[in-house]
């Protein structure tokens, strides 16, 4: 470390290079840098030039006051490192917490702060300044126990005691650890990154960088690489020694969250959309959000561990072997098993849901992506009923599509769709209806719209993915029944019994009508006509649970004007 000496003559130079128990006592300083041409640099302060430059005045006030403090040295972070050697460089980047941290005194200057004489409201005119809007003042604010506040013309404001509830206020860090710094890596990972959601640095890597000392993490500097691909190292630096799944938690709103509600249909979406595991910017954790652990959600001690197959990872992991749903990826249907890891943290006071993520992939082999919600919020609400369920699991995380199989096109290519002429198919999707065990039922939820609706249930015989039975529905009543191939005589299907209830979500049945219980023949549509509307739709099934069944939409319109 290299410090600044202020003499008897009233000027300063540089010192040799102190290092362990050898570094004397110092004052430190915090400012917000100008152009580079108007800071005095290592080189100037070698070649003995620079008194001309703006930049100067800062030095020679940091010095002044810190023999006023009775101290000899000082340290200034514009001329007290050679830029140019980038060993020397990584190395006071990666120590600059530690300095800050030992330093007797902070003097912090606030360029942009203008107080007028006998002002006493100078702690509350500190709001507007850049200083708390930039990324590497956040390590200088926390390190130090000792700060002091000074404006533009070197006016004393106070101290960081004396200001701390409105500096808790500007930068939403608790009080606790504005006072205390070793309180800072108490806080969980993502409280920590939501006090830099809205700093910024010149440079774009410099954004993970500033960082390294509120995590106390060490790397190397990679200038160049990108911000994102700066905070992903972050990032993966920090799991490497924890198994918490804060860092899980980015993009984390209570407003935005989505609720999972009485069954399951808000939570799971209807096509799969990866997003990254890890956040690329601080910008992703909300400081406006105030956490605390779940006592009975404790995180494991394993770290994360980065393989070929993504992060191995233990998880609180609730897992269905019928949670699943068949999405197209490039127009191939694919099977993708659905799980929610339950983040171990929540809101203050309210110890009955928690923040989870959803995934899908392989269940089988253990390998999930991290998917979106249906509105593309990234987290949802987990409600203490579906928590209570939630148990360690040790699964991979990939950035890489994950998924359990691929479907024969020909499931979909075989799908009938309307016989009468007059009619036009607009779109087909393919869906996944939920198997609600406790009344072996599956719930639909038909979509009204100006074009009329199908949903077509069909059936299919795991030993033979070419026989299939439809069940047909439209958004007015039931169309007919409809199988092809041998399911007919499976086993799997031989005593089925099928029940249609319309159901009003809080009010239950509302009308119900008994299908046939033949083998695969067509119903009469008008003797199983029931009104459906925006209502949700109850199928009971009395069927072998080892079948497998798609849910298809599609919406057709007349295109002769006549009504359906």
């Amino acid at each position: 470390m290299r410090l600044l000496q202020y003499n008897n003559e009233g000027e300063f130079s540089l010192t040799k290079d102190f290092s362990g128990d050898d570094i004397p006592e110092y004052a430190i300083l915090s400012h917000t840098w100008g152009a580079d041409t108007e800071e005095v640099t290592y080189r100037d302060m070698t070649d003995g030039i620079g008194k001309n430059k703006i930049g100067y005045e800062k030095i020679r006030f940091c010095g002044e006051q810190a023999r006023r403090d009775q101290l000899e040295y000082f340290w200034v972070d514009t001329c007290c490192i050679d830029k140019t050697n980038s060993v020397e460089l990584q190395e006071a980047i990666n120590s600059m917490f530690r300095w800050y941290q030992e330093a007797e005194v902070c003097y912090v200057y606030l360029s942009d702060v203008h107080l007028e004489v006998n002002n006493d409201l100078g702690r509350l005119v500190i709001r507007e300044s850049i200083w708390f809007k930039r990324g590497w003042t956040l390590q200088e604010l926390l390190a130090p126990q000792k700060v002091i506040f000074y404006d533009s013309n070197w006016r004393l404001i106070g101290d960081k005691e004396s200001c701390c509830p409105v500096i808790s206020t500007i930068t939403g860090i608790g009080v606790n650890c504005i006072l205390n710094s070793s309180e800072v890596r108490r806080e969980m990972y993502f409280t920590r990154m939501s006090w830099a959601e809205d700093r910024q640095t010149t440079k774009a890597e410099d954004i993970a960088y500033c960082l390294m000392g509120i995590f106390d993490v060490h790397m190397p500097l990679q200038y160049g690489e990108g911000g994102s691909k700066a905070f992903k190292r972050l990032q993966h630096e920090l799991v490497k020694r924890t198994s918490s799944s804060s860092l899980l938690g980015w993009g984390l709103s209570f407003k935005n969250c989505v609720s999972t509600g009485p069954d399951l249909w808000s939570i799971f979406p209807r096509s799969i959309k990866r997003q990254d595991i890890l956040a690329q910017s601080p910008k992703r954790f909300s400081r406006q959000l105030v956490l605390q652990s779940v006592a009975t959600l404790r995180e494991r001690s394993k770290a994360w561990v980065h393989t070929n197959r993504g992060f191995k990872v233990e998880l609180m992991l609730i897992e269905k072997a019928d949670w699943y749903i068949i999405a197209d990826e490039e127009g191939i249907p694919q099977r993708h098993d659905l799980a929610i890891a339950v983040l171990s943290f929540t809101r203050p006071g309210n110890s009955f849901e928690c923040p989870g993520v959803l995934l899908s992939g392989n269940l089988l082999e253990r390998t999930y992506n991290r998917i979106s919600c249906p509105k593309g919020y990234p987290s949802v609400m987990v409600p203490a009923r579906l928590v209570s369920q939630a148990k360690p699991s040790k699964i991979y995380l990939t950035d890489l599509p994950s998924y359990r199989e691929v479907l024969p096109p020909a499931i979909r290519d075989k799908l009938v769709l309307v016989d009468a002429i007059g009619f036009q198919v607009h779109t087909i999707e393919l869906h996944r209806c939920d198997w609600r065990p406790t009344d072996n039922s599956l719930m639909l939820h038909p979509d009204v719209s100006y074009d009329t609706q199908q949903s077509i249930l069909r059936f299919l015989d795991t030993a033979d993915l070419r026989s299939y039975f439809d069940l047909r529905i439209s958004n007015s009543f039931i169309v007919s029944e409809r199988s092809e191939g041998t399911i007919e005589n499976s086993d799997l299907w031989r005593f089925r019994r099928l029940r249609l209830e319309v159901c009003d979500e809080y009010k239950g049945s509302l009308m119900q009508a008994s299908l046939s219980e033949s083998r695969g023949n067509a119903v009469d549509p008008p003797s199983a006509t029931v009104s459906v509307g925006a209502k949700l739709v109850k199928i009971t099934l009395e069927v072998n649970e080892s079948l497998r069944w798609l849910l298809y939409t599609v919406t057709i319109s007349t295109t002769r004007g006549a009504d359906f």
